[in-house]
């Protein structure tokens, strides 16, 4: 297939913080590879493996960035 799904542009899509950049990147790979597993047709297995690493990455991110927001003052997160 060759084509991504999403490509890291750090001017679209850095927050300058590191480690949040780095996790990014690592969810548009893992996008990728799971972007050109369907569009090769690969196994149903490596295509459900491919989206439970992708999701607990997801999740793991996410509470990541809680706890990283959780060290800011003056942020609050209206939701909770």
């Amino acid at each position: 297939m060759g084509q991504s799904f999403l490509s890291w542009d750090p001017n679209l899509y850095s927050v300058q913080i590191e480690k949040m950049d780095l996790e990014h990147q690592k969810l548009i790979s893992l996008m990728n590879q799971l972007y050109e597993s369907v569009g090769n047709k690969v196994e149903r297995q490596l295509i459900q493996q491919e989206l439970t690493d992708l999701g607990a990455a997801i999740v793991s991110h996410f509470q990541e960035e809680e706890s990283f927001f959780d060290t800011l003052k003056n942020y609050e997160l209206s939701a909770r």
